[in-house]
């Protein structure tokens, strides 16, 4: 299933103040490329190319950035306690940290096992780096996710979901 489409025709007819309004806070737009247990599996974590044909054919899901322990930090990674959990091998426990400060949105690397990028570029460890709408972001070599701020996500599904209105 492809939950940004049913995101998106559950709330077409929003208009950009109503969306923001209900979605103040920024989402990842995500696919899965790699699948099943590293352990069992050979495939690497090699630099992947935006140009890779099967990040295509991947389905989307959309996860809001938002905290559900009422924290300024969103935590990512494989464990339940997380804000964003992405159930892989391929995952850490605690993975990635989005920060915002000032307006400005971050992620971190927490020293995970099979590294986060950021526009195809391997982030060190708890080093944040600023991020907009817009980046391209990969978490452990098995997910590709796309970070939208509220009116970055509106733009989007407008212009590839809403654009016969």
């Amino acid at each position: 299933m492809n939950w940004l489409q049913s995101f998106a025709d559950f709330h077409r007819g929003l208009d950009r103040p109503e969306f923001q309004a209900r979605f103040p806070h920024p989402f990842l737009v995500i696919r899965v490329l790699l699948q099943g247990d590293r352990n069992k599996t050979e495939s690497t974590t090699a630099p992947l190319s935006a140009d890779d044909p099967g990040l295509s054919n991947a389905p989307l899901e959309i996860l809001p950035v938002k905290s559900q322990r009422g924290l300024a930090a969103v935590d990512l990674g494989r464990a339940r306690d997380n804000d964003l959990v992405l159930r892989s091998g391929f995952i850490s426990a605690r993975h990635a940290r989005f920060d915002q400060e000032n307006g400005t949105w971050s992620v971190t690397d927490l020293g995970s096992k099979n590294g986060t990028a950021v526009q195809f570029k391997v982030l060190k460890a708890d080093a944040p780096q600023a991020i907009e709408s817009g980046a391209q972001l990969i978490f452990g070599g098995a997910f590709q996710a796309t970070f939208y701020s509220s009116d970055g996500l509106y733009d989007y599904m407008q212009h590839y979901y809403w654009f016969d209105e």
